[in-house]
């Protein structure tokens, strides 16, 4: 299969064919009429847990939860900063929403306010929050939602 390396706004079709059952050949003003739509997806680096590995791998050294979407964290962090507002407790605000973490946990304050999140509300420390785990639901709780 071959990808474009650059896409021409005048060309006058655009073939879809690949993993299809019947190819057709749009324009571009055809394309342009398209719905719009956003997908939010998650894709695992293949080296998560690469921090553990021995004896020791080239690349970035993830530690473990190297799964997120920016959007998922933004929400996190946006909970917990409001958490932090409402118990008057600076140690759970991540000091921003943008929807990352550094690439080591250790280094990263959204994972520092999550476990001192979770110190607070006598949970085990991971620095993680599961979908609908006991963080997640008692995060949801103390900044006063029960969707985020």
């Amino acid at each position: 299969m071959r990808h474009p390396t650059k896409v021409s706004m005048s060309a006058s079709d655009s073939e879809l064919s690949s993993l299809v059952s019947s190819p057709q050949s749009f324009a571009l003003e055809d394309v342009r009429r398209f719905p719009r739509a956003s997908v939010t997806v998650t894709l695992e680096c293949a080296g998560n847990g690469r921090a553990f590995f021995d004896p020791a791998v080239a690349g970035i050294q993830w530690e473990k939860g190297a799964v997120n979407t920016p959007a998922d964290v933004s929400t996190v962090q946006r909970l917990l900063q409001t958490t932090a507002q409402k118990l008057n407790d600076p140690s759970l605000d991540p000091k921003g929403i943008d929807g990352k973490i550094a690439h080591v946990a250790a280094n990263s304050r959204t994972v520092s306010a999550i476990q001192a999140f979770q110190t607070r509300s006598a949970l085990e420390v991971t620095g993680l929050i599961e979908p609908v785990g006991e963080t997640w639901t008692k995060l949801l709780a103390a900044a006063g939602e029960t969707t985020p």
